[in-house]
């Protein structure tokens, strides 16, 4: 099957690219110039978050075909690429299984992410930053960009929008975030180094919520040196009775229950050939909260 490619357009600064409650299913890919999100509010424009050269926009009208929820309207002269249901379909099927694969569990991430980014149902303005921002840095993340963003007060825009949490409330608590070292703040940037570190704070807020112990911070010594342990060995699978021997020659004091601890805290995850092997993601979350124990509960000086 021949591959049909995008459409490529080009529109001036002011031209109105969709208007809210249009599904054209299809979604853009800015090359160059500027994109905005408007809503109206008040009988006047309301600015919810830009879209800047290499960033996509509208992909649940494809994909999910709902209808965009603001206005995109161009603030610069800008070009972009349209993509439609024929275009990615024509792509996807010279497309390898592998990169298939690799690009449905993205898009599972995406989703999860997003999930947790709307959940306005939550009062905690700590909980609801945290998800919003690990659900853009994990974007970047998954598209190889850096999540280093040019105007913080766009995202915060966007995140009052989405969570009805006042603007000047949000942006206290971001700042809050830098003080506890979280995310780094320069001038109008922002940049968040640890992605995971926003996902542990966000998880540490719900199990307090529901008055349970986040288990990072309720392991014991000889358990935490067990996840240092694992930490170093590597994309290994190793039977139980295998990774206890590792354990105890890191610690001496290592029993099989330190093994079933991992397992169960899902920092040893089992595969084919009912082996366990290290979740790197998993463990590095571990690491960063016994490093930054302290910021995430909020307990600076």
């Amino acid at each position: 099957m021949k591959t049909i490619p995008p459409i490529r357009k080009n529109v001036p600064a002011g031209f109105s690219v969709f208007k809210a409650g249009e599904n054209p299913e299809v979604f853009l890919y800015l090359e160059s110039g500027e994109l905005a999100a408007l809503v109206k509010s008040n009988g006047k424009d309301k600015e919810l978050f830009k879209i800047q050269p290499g960033e996509l926009i509208g992909l649940p009208s494809l994909l999910e075909k709902q209808a965009f929820a603001y206005n995109i309207v161009a603030t610069r002269d800008s070009s972009y690429l349209e993509i439609d249901e024929e275009c990615l379909a024509s792509t996807l099927k010279s497309t390898p299984v592998w990169l298939l694969a690799g690009i449905r569990q993205i898009n599972q991430q995406i989703k999860k992410a997003k999930s947790a980014s709307l959940n306005i149902k939550s009062t905690n303005v700590s909980k609801v930053l945290a998800s919003f921002l690990y659900s853009k840095a994990k974007l970047r993340s998954v598209q190889n960009q850096t999540p280093i963003f040019e105007n913080y007060n766009s995202l915060l825009k966007e995140c009052a929008w989405i969570s009805r949490i006042p603007f000047q409330v949000l942006k206290d608590e971001l700042f809050s975030l830098e003080r506890r070292k979280l995310v780094f703040i320069h001038q109008n940037e922002l940049g968040i180094q640890e992605p995971l570190l926003l996902q542990a704070l966000e998880e540490y807020l719900a199990y307090t919520e529901r008055g349970k112990e986040f288990p990072p911070f309720h392991i014991n010594l000889v358990e935490k040196r067990a996840v240092h342990c694992i930490s170093r060995q590597g994309n290994i699978s190793l039977e139980s009775s295998e990774w206890l021997e590792k354990l105890k020659s890191n610690d001496k004091f290592a029993t099989i229950s330190e093994v079933n601890l991992l397992e169960k805290l899902g920092l040893l995850k089992k595969v084919e050939s009912n082996t366990l092997t290290p979740d790197e993601e998993q463990i590095q979350k571990y690491l960063l909260c016994f490093e930054y124990e302290k910021e995430i509960k909020g307990n600076m000086l």
